[in-house]
């Protein structure tokens, strides 16, 4: 039978009792709500405690796990671009990156997943001869999966791992030239990414801060047939809610 407690945070020793056994008392019932006490004060009010034929259960069937994440992240790293027509040779461009993404993700303590909104900008330099200036901003949308080293539960302070993102992108590419008029193209594809780094909960048991390194490879091709592959190599850091 499951019971929904609230926890007076004190602890009721018993005598003659073995360091193993655990006992709660109970203070008052009214219906299925009860007040207890408890011998552990890691509790907060609206935990789920488990009873075992009229007996208390040491395990927990909700209290224990940070369910669900909002994070914001920011990457900063190095594109390299080649684009490479149907007909002629192929060109590269190299520049700055900046990009930041927002994801809404499940946690399973070991496992975390979810959706992921990214936005992308760079800019940098195309030598053909002349020089263009070239500048792009992205869209993706699509998923993530993350594996934790560490079980990802409240109380655990560091939790290192490593992700994979797959989503799909849309960007738009402005390409200046020294001399003759600009011009613009959009182009869908997919982009995949993986990362490694860390969470830490500094502050509380559910507000993180996140860190650590990210490659991307976005594959695109435009109207023309056009094909362009751009891949990113940078630092991130961002916050995280966890709830």
């Amino acid at each position: 039978m499951k019971v929904w407690c609230i926890a007076m945070m004190s602890v009721l020793v018993w005598a003659g009792s073995s360091s193993a056994d655990e006992f709660i008392k109970i203070m008052k019932v009214k219906g299925q709500k009860a007040i207890v006490k408890l011998p552990s004060a890691n509790f907060q009010k609206g935990d789920e405690v488990k009873i075992q034929s009229g007996l208390f259960s040491a395990g927990m069937t909700n209290n224990g796990r940070r369910k669900y994440r909002v994070d914001f992240d920011a990457v900063l790293g190095q594109t390299s671009e080649e684009v490479a027509p149907e007909s002629g040779d192929s060109t590269t461009s190299s520049g700055l990156g900046l990009d930041t993404d927002i994801t809404f993700g499940f946690n399973q303590g070991q496992f975390e997943y979810g959706p992921i909104l990214g936005l992308g900008y760079s800019n940098g330099e195309r030598d053909t001869g002349t020089v263009t200036k070239v500048t792009t901003t992205s869209f993706d949308l699509g998923g993530f999966f993350e594996y934790n080293f560490k079980e990802n539960t409240r109380g655990v302070e560091l939790v290192p791992y490593v992700g994979v993102q797959l989503a799909y992108n849309s960007t738009s590419t402005t390409s200046e030239p020294e001399e003759g008029d600009a011009t613009e193209t959009t182009s869908p594809g997919l982009t995949f990414g993986i990362e490694g780094g860390v969470k830490y909960f500094m502050v509380n048991d559910h507000f993180a801060i996140n860190a650590g390194a990210r490659f991307t490879n976005t594959s695109l091709t435009d109207q023309d047939s056009k094909k362009t592959t751009t891949t990113e190599i940078g630092l991130f850091s961002g916050v995280g809610v966890y709830f």
